[in-house]
């Protein structure tokens, strides 16, 4: 019978345990997803436009551009914070090793990006912040503000590079540039004056790479025009624009509560 006594101690004990690393982990979890709520929302955006933001709803560039109120609830989950903050990682790190290159010998410079726009101006683009990798820059004929990842000359010719990390199923099936990537690229030609890009694409998952090159074209560049210009037609007419037939961006977008009034 003691025997029977301590086996059941033993389970009681065991599920005692189990219980409390479960409680604590949905306590971490709840922690981090408010963290990065708290982040979020503590910033207000900036009314300028958004090369990330440029293929997507036009409403969402709206309230972007007018300032709207954004939500102070997101959908987001734990392991998408986890997939940010692991996709912000790998940029440095990534970012790092390209500095490093003229040293190891290879013929590749990291371009300080304010530098080279002071020998190669184009109206309207200036550096608002330098960082240690990445510069915010922006150009006030578009309104356009934005992150580079990066610049860099290969044997003198200079690029501009984009890091994308993306689940193993994407990358499987990555042979050329996204769509929504070759807009947001074009936005970094417009206001930068190079139109080679190095993309460099990251399976997520096992951290191999595919690099990828374009070339932005004036009908891509006249493309981001077009949209500011639209854009700006319904802000100059405090007209709210219809609402996207694509809702696949829906849930994460942080203007649902504004976009439901509308």
């Amino acid at each position: 019978m003691s025997k029977l006594r301590d086996i059941a101690r033993m389970i009681n004990e065991h599920n005692r345990e189990k219980n409390l690393a479960e409680e604590f982990g949905l306590y971490l979890n709840e922690a981090i997803v408010r963290l990065y709520r708290e982040e979020k929302t503590s910033r207000k955006p900036s009314k300028h436009y958004k090369p990330s933001s440029m293929g997507g709803c036009l409403r969402n560039i709206f309230f972007q551009v007018v300032g709207a109120e954004i939500d102070k609830d997101s959908n987001i989950s734990v392991s998408e914070v986890g997939m940010v903050e692991s996709g912000t990682d790998r940029h440095l790190r990534l970012q790092n090793a390209i500095t490093q290159m003229a040293g190891l010998g290879y013929p590749v410079e990291w371009v300080d990006i304010e530098e080279y726009l002071k020998r190669n101006p184009v109206p309207g683009t200036y550096v608002t912040k330098k960082g240690r990798f990445e510069s915010k820059l922006r150009n006030d004929v578009f309104n356009l503000s934005f992150l580079s990842d990066g610049l860099v000359k290969v044997k003198g010719v200079p690029a501009i590079v984009e890091i994308k990390t993306e689940a193993g199923f994407k990358f499987n099936m990555r042979y050329e540039p996204e769509e929504n990537h070759i807009i947001q690229v074009a936005c970094y030609s417009l206001c930068l004056g190079i139109d080679n890009v190095i993309f460099i694409y990251e399976n997520r998952d096992f951290c191999n790479k595919k690099y990828l090159f374009y070339e932005v074209t004036e009908e891509d560049k006249q493309r981001i025009i077009d949209i500011i210009e639209n854009c700006n037609n319904y802000v100059r007419e405090n007209i709210v624009p219809p609402k996207t037939e694509n809702t696949g961006n829906c849930n994460y977008c942080l203007y649902k509560e504004v976009c439901k009034l509308h």
